[in-house]
């Protein structure tokens, strides 16, 4: 069985697997941002309290802000490696017919839980509309857009695995 890191030589990716590579490649470097700018805001924090001996009072939200949206961006980066959401005691003591019905399982009840979740997700955004931060002028309920950009972003991720599995 061939894996989506080593194919046949005649064999080339579609264009599905390339927007989602590309995709893929895209939320890696976008979170490698993320990251530098959360610990940087965290370090010039921690410097004013303690060397200059004052608060940067905006600094608590945007770290929060960038942690909810990691979360969620990183998950379907976990989808595409196959790094969570899965026991791998079913995969690796099961026949390569076994490994295929649960890896689509796997998908199609990832694929229900994030449609909930995306569809449970827009109320809470409609509930804080007109609100916002405390510190930033941005509105509360962009620490909630993360999760059904999140939740699309991953069911695209996993409906192009489950296409790639039935290449393969």
């Amino acid at each position: 069985m061939q894996t989506k890191y080593h194919r046949g030589k005649n064999e080339s990716p579609g264009v599905l697997e390339n927007t989602k590579r590309i995709f893929i490649l895209i939320l890696e470097r976008l979170l490698g941002i993320l990251l530098m700018v959360m610990v940087a805001v965290t370090f010039a924090e921690v410097s004013c309290r303690y060397v200059l001996g004052f608060s940067l009072i905006w600094s608590h939200e945007i770290v929060v802000l960038i942690l909810i949206w990691s979360v969620w961006l990183s998950v379907p980066i976990g989808f595409d490696r196959i790094e969570h959401l899965s026991v791998t005691f079913f995969v690796e003591h099961n026949s390569r017919i076994g490994k295929f019905q649960f890896a689509w399982l796997h998908g199609f009840l990832a694929i229900i839980f994030l449609v909930l979740v995306f569809f449970l997700s827009l109320p809470v955004i409609d509930a804080y509309q007109g609100m916002n931060l405390l510190s930033i002028p941005l509105p509360i309920s962009s620490r909630y857009y993360a999760a059904p950009v999140g939740c699309f972003f991953s069911v695209f991720v996993l409906l192009v695995n489950m296409v790639q599995n039935i290449k393969e």
